[in-house]
C-alpha cells in the first residue's frame, strides 16, 4: 500500500476536548494533524467515530459509549486549498462542508463533478457515504471519484492513497468506507466548469410508475434527472411522481438582475425551513391525504424553472435529515437491478397497506460507478424514502423486503441503515471480507468504530 508522499498542508495540529452537539458519545475537536493523532491514541474501548456533520440520527455517525471526533480549524478552512485548472481538480479540506467548498469553487467558475447528500455534510462525509445526487447520463464509472486522498490511519500515521480509477487504493479504502478506515484530512476531487450557480429545471407530473421510469431513462447530454415519488398512489397510480430534469444555466439564460451575481452560491434552505413547520401533522390518515393532495395539485408540466444549484442537488437529502432529527423517521434506501423496476411500486404497495406515511421519497437511476466494497454497485433503480417508525409491523416488512432485494440481486444501503439484520450483509456485499482485511491493515487495533459497525460486525 502506498503511504504519504505529499507534504501535508496541515502539518502541525492540536486537539481540544469538549461536548459534542450532534452525535452520541463524548466529543473531541481536532484542529490539527497532531490533534487527530492524539484523539486516535486516546480512543476508548468502544472506539472513535468521525463526525461528518450528518446529525445523530444515522448509526454510522453515532458511537454510544465511545468518542466522536469533529474536525475544526485548519482542517475545515479554507475549504479549497488549491485548484489545478489543467487537470480540472481541486485539493479540499476534508472537514469543510460541501456548501463551503461549493461557495469557494463557484466564484472561480467551478463546481464539484458530483454533488449529492446534504450541503452541510463534510467532504469526507460525502465520500464515506458515497453520496450521489441526481443521475447524469454523461457520468462515467470514475466520474466524481477522488484523485488523491490524504488521511490518518488507525496507528496515527499519515497516508496518501491514489484514486481516480476503479479498485485504486483510495477508492477501496475510503469511498463508502463509512468512516471506519481513517480520518481524511485533504482530498483531491475532480471539477466541472460552470458559468452560473443556477439550474434550469423542467418537471413533469407522471401518473404511473411506467411514465416515471420512461422519463428517467436516457436523457440529453449534461442533464441531471430524478423523480420525487408520491408514496400515497394506489392501483395504477403506484409509483407516480414528479420527474425532474435540470442542467446548469448559462449567464445569458438568467434574468438580467441576476446576471452580475451569476456565480453567487445560494444556500439550500430546505432543512432550515423544515425545522419551522410541523413534520408530523395530525394522524397518519391526515398526513397521507396531504401527500396525495400535493401530487394532484402539482403543475402538469413546468419548463425552464430557475433553481439554485444547492437546492437542486441537496434539498431532498436536507429534508430527510430534518425528518430523522425532528420527526424520528428512518431512511430506507435500496437499489434493484434495471430489469427489476417493478419492485419499486411493489414496495410502495407493501408499505401502503401498513398505512406508513413515506416522506421525501426519491427515485434515481443508479448507474455503475467505482466504489468501495461497502458501496452500492448494482446497476439499477434507487429508491430513497423516509418512514415513520411508530407503525406496528414495519420492522417485519422491512426485514422481508431486505431478503427480496438481496434475492433480486439488489442492495440495501448501509450508509442510511439503522435496522438491517447481520445475516443479510454477506448476500448484498460479497466483498465484505476483502474490506475487513483492508480495515485490519489500516486500523489493526480497531480504533475506528460506530453503532453501525458494532451492530453489523463490520
Amino acid at each position: 500500500m502506498p503511504s504519504d508522499t505529499r507534504t501535508s498542508n496541515t502539518a502541525t495540529r492540536e486537539a481540544r476536548t469538549g461536548s459534542h452537539p450532534g452525535a452520541s458519545g463524548s466529543g473531541t475537536h481536532a484542529r490539527t494533524l497532531a490533534g487527530i493523532q492524539a484523539a486516535i491514541h486516546a480512543a476508548p474501548a468502544r472506539g472513535l467515530t468521525v463526525d461528518f456533520n450528518l446529525g445523530s440520527s444515522l448509526d454510522m455517525c453515532t458511537n454510544n459509549g465511545g468518542d466522536v471526533l469533529t474536525l475544526a480549524g485548519a482542517l475545515t478552512a479554507p475549504a479549497v486549498t488549491s485548484i489545478d485548472w489543467q487537470k480540472q481538480s481541486a485539493w479540499l479540506a476534508a472537514g469543510a462542508s460541501i456548501a463551503d467548498v461549493s461557495r469557494e469553487l463557484l466564484v472561480q467558475g467551478w463546481a464539484l463533478a458530483t454533488l449529492g447528500g446534504t450541503a452541510s455534510s463534510t467532504v469526507a462525509g460525502a465520500l464515506a457515504l458515497d453520496a450521489r445526487g441526481p443521475h447524469n447520463s454523461d457520468d462515467s464509472e470514475t466520474s466524481g471519484l477522488p484523485r488523491m486522498i490524504e488521511f490518518v490511519d488507525g496507528v496515527g500515521n499519515t497516508r496518501q492513497f491514489v484514486g481516480g480509477a476503479a479498485n485504486s487504493p483510495a477508492i477501496t479504502a475510503i469511498v463508502a468506507g463509512l468512516g471506519l478506515t481513517g480520518v481524511c484530512t485533504e482530498i483531491e476531487l475532480p471539477l466541472r466548469p460552470v458559468s452560473t450557480g443556477w439550474m434550469l429545471v423542467d418537471s413533469r407530473r407522471c401518473e404511473t410508475s411506467d411514465e416515471v421510469f420512461a422519463q428517467l431513462s436516457g436523457g440529453p447530454t449534461g442533464v441531471y434527472t430524478m423523480a420525487r415519488i408520491d408514496p400515497t398512489g394506489r392501483g395504477t397510480g403506484l409509483g407516480r411522481g414528479i420527474a425532474v430534469s435540470g442542467r446548469f444555466a448559462k449567464v445569458a439564460e438568467l434574468p438580467e438582475i441576476r446576471q452580475p451575481n451569476a456565480l453567487e452560491y445560494v444556500d439550500c434552505a430546505a432543512g432550515r425551513n423544515a425545522s419551522r413547520v410541523p413534520l408530523r401533522v395530525g394522524n397518519a390518515a391526515t398526513r397521507r391525504a396531504l401527500k396525495g393532495i400535493t401530487h394532484r395539485t402539482a403543475a402538469a408540466q413546468r419548463r425552464a424553472e430557475l433553481i439554485p444549484m444547492a437546492s437542486f442537488f441537496h434539498a431532498d437529502c436536507e429534508l430527510r435529515a430534518a425528518g430523522r432529527e425532528l420527526a424520528n423517521t428512518i431512511t430506507y434506501e435500496f437499489v434493484v437491478p434495471v430489469d427489476q423496476s417493478e419492485m419499486i411500486p411493489r414496495f410502495l404497495d407493501r408499505i401502503g397497506h401498513l398505512k406508513v406515511v413515506g416522506q421525501a421519497a426519491t427515485l434515481t437511476r443508479h448507474a455503475p460507478r467505482a466504489t468501495g466494497p461497502l458501496g452500492i454497485t448494482t446497476d439499477g433503480w434507487k429508491l430513497t424514502i423516509d418512514l415513520d417508525t411508530d407503525v406496528p409491523g414495519l420492522g417485519r416488512v422491512l426485514d422481508d423486503w431486505d431478503e427480496k432485494v438481496a434475492a433480486a440481486g439488489g442492495q440495501v444501503s448501509l450508509a442510511t441503515d439503522s435496522r438491517m439484520r447481520i445475516d443479510m450483509i454477506a448476500a448484498m456485499y460479497p466483498d465484505l471480507a476483502k474490506w475487513q482485511e483492508l480495515r485490519r491493515y489500516i486500523d489493526p487495533q480497531g480504533h475506528f468504530s460506530s453503532n453501525l459497525a458494532r451492530r453489523l460486525s463490520l
